[in-house]
């Protein structure tokens, strides 16, 4: 049941972008954020950003702007996450665990600067679909903690994370340049890529989605 959550919230999710489901606010919690590929200098520009609460209901949607900074209404005391993907290609979702239990109306998060949603973020938030623990904005803290610290097995799996999701982008990208005729859907297409050692395992790179695939390496970091 734990292993298959994030599948089946991310499922929604892509169901509803593809549905056309809508769930713009004009109230509630306002949160500021930022999506960027993991690496210094780019954010992802114009990516689609969700959010889905946990009962799988999308609850708001927006568009980053040239900075890959974004502005969305959540409402209070929901617990949920934010998906953010590239223009063109759903299937390459980055999200962060995003709760606003306690959060007043009209209140702004996080208080200071920007939620960043990131390869990085993308490995805490599967490990907290994937345990469910009590308190998931605590558990969030301490893996971000882990990495800020660079504790060797996160920061491995971020390091991953990072690489095999610019790998996936430029595949994608790459494809749709040279197949502009193709009428294949991108999403749908299955890459096979190198391997990407995390610790000492090796794992074969063969998925068509991003988040999916850290579904295989989540459970390495997720214990106490």
């Amino acid at each position: 049941m734990k292993a298959t959550l994030f599948k089946i919230v991310f499922g929604t999710l892509l169901t509803a972008i593809l549905l056309g489901c809508h769930g713009d606010s004009s109230t509630g919690v306002i949160v500021r954020g930022r999506v960027d590929d993991g690496t210094a200098t780019s954010p992802l520009a114009g990516a689609r950003c969700l959010y889905l609460n946990s009962s799988r209901r999308l609850l708001a949607q927006t568009t980053a702007n040239p900075s890959g900074e974004f502005v969305i209404r959540v409402p209070p005391d929901v617990s949920g996450f934010v998906g953010c993907y590239p223009d063109q290609y759903p299937n390459l979702v980055l999200i962060t665990y995003l709760g606003t239990m306690g959060a007043a109306e009209g209140e702004t998060l996080p208080p200071e600067g920007l939620e960043e949603v990131s390869p990085r973020t993308t490995v805490v938030a599967n490990i907290i679909a994937q345990t469910t623990p009590p308190d998931p904005q605590a558990r969030k803290e301490e893996l971000l903690a882990q990495l800020a610290a660079e504790e060797p097995d996160m920061t491995a799996l971020a390091g991953a994370a990072t690489e095999l999701f610019n790998q996936m982008l430029d595949a994608r990208r790459s494809r749709m340049k040279t197949s502009a005729i193709s009428t294949a859907r991108p999403w749908m297409t299955v890459l096979r890529m190198p391997r990407i050692t995390v610790g000492l395992r090796a794992m074969p790179v063969t998925a068509a989605c991003f988040h999916l695939w850290l579904m295989r390496l989540a459970p390495l970091t997720a214990v106490s």
